[in-house]
């Protein structure tokens, strides 16, 4: 067997000679690109620069020039910065005395030693930041906690300098919530959120809590929380619980309803006869007009139900803003006459 065929043999590692080659190359200082065009010849193989590369690296033979790790890049760059500081010391104080002249004479508050550094611009006084510990540890969001201290104080604050701020001088989220950095639920907002459970999102009971309790809730955390106490799973569709015998024996009807119905007339003509009753439904939904919504009818964001219409009138920035509030379709988030203009039907195939 040739060394070529040797070689292209997955199962064979590089030959001892290559490998030498390869070594007495690499010391001379060779191009990695130049040692495989010299292999290639001399043995017939088709190694690129990167098989080379990557031997060299699986050979552990030591780094040429221009090849040092981060480290010793790092230790050299330090040591050719304190070289160069050494040889240039007089230039440098020479500089840093005419700095000092030119501030002087401009009478800049830059220059005063005694002064400590940003002492008259720090807007971080003792009383802002008590305001502010007591804000981190009520676990208000960096943008929340900018937002509060600009408008108690009149200050110019961002959300980056809190977060800086907060970095430096306040503890660790979990050392002030518990072992896994988050609130621990007080008794009294478990049992809100399972008296607001039935019948609301999660999203609305996130605002009424925030509201109550003064502390960030988000959707996230109610389901979280709602699963860990076994409150009951919201039905599709629905607020009842899953778990109604009732509920579920009428479920089990009108599926069984269903099936026979669709056995009796075959899965295409059922679907055509489905897709006609929806079609004629909404033909005979009668139009509305937005505006025209009766305002016992109309609810806000935290007044939606499960089976309430989300249909959005108005801008939702100004005050007269509001969903419609009718009974949705089933399996649908609008009523008929809003589901007239939202979706277009598309026919079975």
């Amino acid at each position: 067997m040739s060394p070529a065929e040797q070689h292209n043999n997955f199962n064979t590692p590089w030959l001892p000679e290559i490998e030498s080659l390869l070594s007495r190359l690499w010391r001379d200082g060779i191009l990695a690109k130049e040692i495989a065009s010299i292999i290639n010849q001399r043995f017939g193989l088709s190694l690129s620069k990167s098989a080379i590369t990557c031997k060299v690296g699986r050979m552990a033979l030591p780094p040429r020039r221009g090849q040092l790790d981060a480290t010793e890049r790092s230790i050299n760059r330090r040591e050719n910065m304190r070289v160069w500081r050494q040889k240039n010391r007089a230039a440098i104080n020479k500089y840093r005395r005419e700095r000092r002249a030119f501030l002087r004479s401009q009478n800049s508050p830059a220059f005063d030693p005694a002064k400590p550094r940003n002492a008259g611009n720090s807007p971080w006084s003792p009383t802002v930041m008590a305001r502010m510990g007591e804000l981190w540890a009520r676990g208000l969001t960096t943008p929340a906690i900018a937002q509060h201290l600009n408008a108690e104080f009149s200050l110019k604050v961002s959300e980056r300098s809190v977060q800086g701020k907060a970095r430096r001088d306040m503890p660790p989220r979990g050392k002030i919530l518990g072992r896994s950095g988050h609130f621990e639920w007080t008794q009294q907002q478990k049992d809100r959120l399972a008296a607001l459970w039935p019948g609301r999102s999660s999203t609305a009971i996130a605002a009424i809590m925030a509201a109550e309790f003064d502390r960030p809730f988000t959707r996230n955390s109610i389901l979280g929380k709602a699963s860990k106490l076994g409150l009951p799973n919201k039905a599709r569709g629905g607020s009842i619980a899953e778990t109604d015998p009732v509920i579920l024996a009428a479920r089990a009807e009108r599926r069984k309803a269903k099936d026979r119905e669709r056995k009796r007339v075959g899965p295409v003509r059922h679907r055509q006869q489905k897709y006609q009753k929806k079609i004629e439904l909404r033909r005979i939904a009668p139009e509305i007009e937005d505006f025209s919504i009766p305002t016992p009818q109309r609810k806000s964001l935290i007044e939606l139900g499960e089976h309430d219409c989300r249909w959005p009138v108005g801008e939702p920035k100004s005050s007269s803003f509001f969903f419609c509030g009718a009974i949705a379709e089933e399996s649908r988030p609008y009523c008929s006459a809003h589901c007239r203009r939202a979706y277009i039907e598309t026919r079975p195939r």
